[in-house]
């Protein structure tokens, strides 16, 4: 049987052996890829976190799954979980497919799908910018509303009315698309429910004060968490690489108080305005 890398490697996409086993990627990306290439892993702080959070027949949804990184090693890790990911950029979606096909060991993806959708308020169109991956870049770190001369139109849903004919009701969403967190929000009225937990990725605070305070008023509990993206568990940690030093903030939102011991472990990272979280946020990522 041919192996994965002899009908994916090229100029511009490899295959690499991570800790969860082969995962296609972008040569040229200094982002996702590197850390897959140099750490066989990326997030794996906010993979456990996630894991911890989900039980058996969870729905776990991945807005913003940028080659599913995340939503894969969930996948094949977590076999019992239905995971349903988001990716717009043609590029990305395609890469995402592939990890996304199967779990480790070879069973079926029947519990997982991903969708080359946007997600926002409304249901309509966007267009999405041309990624170059000939180019040398951080490709996770394009926005969808970036000025380029290459665009595609893709498919806009709000969330809560397609998974609502789709899926069960979510148990954890989360939501990392380069600052346009506050559409994605706003589009989820139809899925909250008592045990709903967001995680948002919060590394704009001037996007972070439009959505935050209405989490508040929508009754949330919310907590500022900011991850290592190569914890020192990690076998190829080093302390002098680069990417080590990088940290990710995420506020993870809970409908209710159902996280279990979750609550009591991070009560002290409990933010209950915006100021919180500017005081928090620039005391822990310097």
């Amino acid at each position: 049987m041919r192996s994965l890398s002899a009908y994916f490697d090229s100029p511009t996409h490899q295959v690499v052996e991570t800790r969860h086993g082969p995962m296609l990627c972008f040569r040229n990306d200094t982002g996702v890829s590197a850390y897959l290439r140099d750490f066989g892993a990326y997030g794996g702080a906010e993979t456990d976190l996630y894991s911890s959070i989900l039980a058996a027949g969870d729905c776990f949804v991945d807005v913003g799954a940028h080659i599913g990184s995340i939503s894969a090693v969930l996948r094949r890790t977590r076999p019992d979980l239905r995971v349903i990911a988001f990716e717009p950029q043609t590029a990305f979606f395609t890469v995402a497919s592939v990890n996304l096909a199967g779990s480790a060991d070879g069973e079926s993806g029947a519990r997982a799908a991903v969708y080359p959708f946007a997600v926002g308020r409304r249901d309509g169109t966007v267009q999405v910018p041309e990624i170059d991956i000939r180019a040398r870049g951080n490709y996770g770190a394009i926005p969808l509303d970036m000025k380029s001369p290459r665009t595609l139109p893709a498919p806009l849903i709000a969330l809560g009315p397609f998974l609502n004919a789709r899926a069960p009701a979510p148990r954890l969403v989360k939501i990392d698309v380069e600052g346009m967190e506050t559409e994605v929000i706003d589009g989820l009225s139809a899925v909250v429910h008592e045990r709903l937990v967001l995680s948002i990725e919060a590394d704009r605070p001037a996007v972070v004060q439009h959505w935050l305070p209405k989490l508040f008023d929508d009754g949330f509990l919310c907590y500022l968490i900011v991850l290592p993206n190569v914890p020192k568990s990690n076998p190829a940690y080093r302390r002098d690489h680069p990417l080590t030093r990088v940290r990710s903030p995420q506020i993870l939102a809970f409908r209710t108080r159902s996280g279990g011991p979750f609550h009591e472990i991070y009560r002290q990272h409990q933010l209950t305005r915006y100021a919180d979280f500017v005081e928090r946020a620039g005391a822990r990522l310097g």
